[in-house]
């Protein structure tokens, strides 16, 4: 499927590590130093691509688990036009202890990768989604025989893609919608824990579709659960001084398909997806990102003059320039800035810092500074 091209920036800065509080230049200050470019820079190599980092599926999943096969996971996501799936079936802590239900959960899986690989339609890559009274997890890009019953801890160390899934649903009794009794949420985030699973992450769920449904009515803590979901990603990042991708999951049981996120890669296959995945080279929202102000956004500073795009970083110990085509939100360090019509100048005082836009249907992964 053809999509057009489009440039997707944001920046993250940090020198020395140290988190420090530091200045933004003014709105005012900004139009007279910053010069607003409505023409991006070329990259024809790579377009975008719609797809689903949270799908489940049956087998491993059965009854309950998902209601729904591989074939009605192609039929659903190719008439919803998406590129890619990551297919998640549930793997839960006393399965995987169980030499028996691991035995069978891993016949099972390796006849989907098999499946998976050989459908020439669209580009679907078998993972798994790790199910704990701690957190869920999405982990692809291993092979499950090699992971050991340390799951997480031996998944990364394989070299798996781990990310969290939807790390703020905590329970919001709606009415008539059953999951919102339960809590899914990542409780190294919500409750606090000693244990400290996030050193594995190397993504956040942001988006999940029936989240940013029950968000419409009850929003915990004040903010939306994506909301919450961005401004973690962000604090981990610039914690542990790396970067961290964000996506998007259906987390559909019933092969109900739709764009819910997209990614800038080199081609529709599974080494140029996961490769975009990894770069965090991601938007969320069903939107196309190719005209989106959320993808525009280039990110250049006073010692470098090249711009660094979403899910690349770059050098800035004075000023970051940040500049994108129209109106949007911008996010820095997870906090709202406010809304600005194609530039500003951000002080880093020469540490680490996130920068992402909204502009209200598209929201974009995260361009690092002093990374």
């Amino acid at each position: 499927m053809k999509r057009s091209v489009a440039l997707l920036l944001l920046a993250a800065v940090s020198c020395d590590g140290k988190r420090a509080v530091s200045p933004a230049v003014s709105p005012a200050a900004v139009a007279s130093t910053v010069v607003v470019s409505t023409t991006l820079s070329p990259q024809p190599s790579l377009r975008w691509y719609a797809g689903d980092m949270h799908m489940h599926v049956g087998p491993p999943d059965v009854g309950i688990e998902s209601t729904a096969t591989l074939a009605d996971v192609v039929r659903a996501a190719t008439a919803a036009k998406l590129d890619f799936v990551v297919l998640t079936p549930h793997i839960r802590t006393e399965w995987w202890a169980s030499a028996k239900r691991r035995a069978t959960f891993l016949q099972q899986w390796h006849t989907l990768d098999e499946q998976a690989r050989a459908d020439p339609s669209i580009t679907l890559i078998a993972g798994a989604e790790w199910t704990t009274r701690s957190g869920h997890f999405t982990v692809a890009d291993v092979d499950f025989e090699r992971v050991q019953q340390d799951f997480l801890a031996s998944a990364h160390q394989l070299g798996a893609i781990v990310s969290v899934n939807h790390p703020f649903a905590v329970p919001t009794h709606i009415p008539g919608y059953r999951i919102s009794e339960s809590d899914l949420s990542f409780r190294e985030w919500t409750q606090k824990p000693t244990t400290k699973v996030s050193r594995y992450l190397d993504g956040v769920e942001v988006h999940n579709r029936p989240l940013a449904f029950a968000n419409m009515f009850s929003r915990p803590g004040g903010k939306t659960g994506e909301a919450q979901a961005w401004a973690a990603a962000s604090r981990l990042a610039i914690a542990e001084h790396r970067p961290i991708f964000t996506v998007g999951g259906s987390d559909s049981h019933n092969a109900s398909a739709s764009a819910v996120m997209w990614v800038r890669a080199a081609g529709n296959n599974r080494a140029a997806i996961l490769d975009a995945i990894r770069r965090g080279a991601t938007c969320v929202g069903a939107d196309d990102p190719s005209n989106s102000a959320a993808a525009s956004l280039q990110i250049s500073s006073d010692e470098f003059r090249h711009a660094a795009s979403i899910g690349e970083s770059i050098a800035a110990p004075g000023n970051a320039s940040l500049r994108w085509t129209g109106n949007a939100t911008l996010y820095i360090d997870g906090e709202d800035t406010g809304h600005f019509d194609g530039s500003y100048v951000h002080a880093t005082g020469g540490t680490m810092h996130t920068y992402r836009l909204d502009d209200g249907s598209t929201r974009c992964g995260y361009v690092y500074v002093n990374l």
